[in-house]
């Protein structure tokens, strides 16, 4: 693990969930507001730091004024200020008073602790970069109760309450990034929307592109719901840039290793935007158009080359920040590697 550079909380910075010289009764104790959350307004920021009380019953709490800021009443819009005390109603806190199993270092699954400690690539006073594993979804939703969102707050140190800034697919493995406060969030975010964080992802593909480099422009729309859901390519959905340039071709086995850069961050829009260019991604059973590993030459390779079926073969391996001098990167997982060591021995 690299530290960029090393971590030194501010002098001046308080963890939410200090108590105040009022009362020592956890339902009774205001939560305070650290330097790094300064600015933030405070119904987003509350939602981040009491997930479970739910967006709808803190706007019935706001609404009633059974929160106060600096003891005063509330619309949440508010921005806040170092120090300002925030109370809210116990129950509203109850869960995230009394459960301390996945406070940063101090209980929950060892397992889980132990596989995010060995996720962490580098850390800063701003972020921290994870090497994510392929098959851990990043957010919760129909189906989903282990995801790396509910687990972040085992890396978290000093109260901190980590934040997530961009996603990757459950399939997809790779490099991500989160932020350690509100206004870290806040930059990362605007990066992204700026373009100014450069992504760039590994990919096996079925085929080779028509150019060695170039760019592909196809407007993707989301249709379905739930499991059925995905992206198509259609001219009304929203527009989606994704560059590409080949590495190397492996032509007795058909297979291409590809860099891509998306330009824009549309839902599965890499393995669309393969799928729809003729060079599915190898193991993308959902956008694998022409077949993937179901075709018998594709099956018969797979096989004789070692391909784990089922994985996916997009990796994000690595994110170039404006303040770093290099990108970050994050190492292939071993299906990926295997299949490079066998497919292109050349390097």
């Amino acid at each position: 693990m690299t530290d960029y550079p090393p971590v030194l909380p501010p002098a001046d910075s308080a963890s939410v969930g200090d108590s105040a010289p009022e009362s020592d009764k956890p339902g009774l104790r205001p939560m305070v507001v650290a330097a790094a959350d300064r600015g933030a307004r405070l119904l987003p920021w509350l939602r981040q730091q009491l997930p479970q009380a739910g967006f709808s019953n803190l706007n019935k709490a706001l609404r009633s004024g059974q929160i106060r800021l600096d003891g005063k009443r509330c619309d949440g819009k508010e921005r806040l200020e170092v120090g300002q005390l925030v109370r809210v109603p116990p129950f509203l806190r109850v869960a995230t008073d009394t459960d301390t199993s996945h406070e940063g270092g101090g209980g929950g699954n060892p397992r889980d602790a132990a596989m995010l400690a060995n996720m962490v690539i580098a850390r800063s006073a701003e972020w921290v970069a994870l090497n994510k594993p392929a098959g851990l979804a990043v957010q919760g939703g129909q189906g989903v109760s282990r995801h790396l969102d509910g687990l972040l707050p085992l890396l978290a140190e000093g109260g901190e309450k980590l934040r997530l800034v961009h996603r990757l697919d459950k399939e997809t493995s790779g490099l991500l990034l989160v932020a350690r406060h509100v206004g870290a969030a806040s930059a990362l975010a605007e990066g992204f929307r700026q373009h100014q964080l450069l992504k760039t992802y590994w990919a096996l593909v079925w085929g080779r592109p028509t150019r060695a480099e170039g760019s592909w422009r196809a407007p993707l729309e989301k249709r379905g719901t739930g499991p059925d859901q995905r992206m198509v390519v259609d001219a009304a959905g929203q527009d989606a840039i994704t560059h590409y340039r080949l590495l190397a071709y492996n032509q007795a086995a058909n297979i291409s290793w590809l860099q891509l850069q998306p330009h824009t961050g549309r839902m599965h829009q890499l393995r669309v935007h393969c799928s729809d260019a003729g060079i599915p991604i190898v193991g993308d059973s959902k956008y694998g158009a022409v077949g993937d590993m179901a075709a018998p030459n594709r099956a018969l390779a797979g096989r004789s080359l070692g391909l784990s079926r089922g994985h996916l073969y997009l990796h994000a391996y690595s994110l170039q920040l404006p303040e770093l001098p290099a990108p970050l990167v994050a190492p292939p997982p071993a299906p990926f590697t295997n299949a490079l060591r066998l497919l292109f021995p050349e390097g």
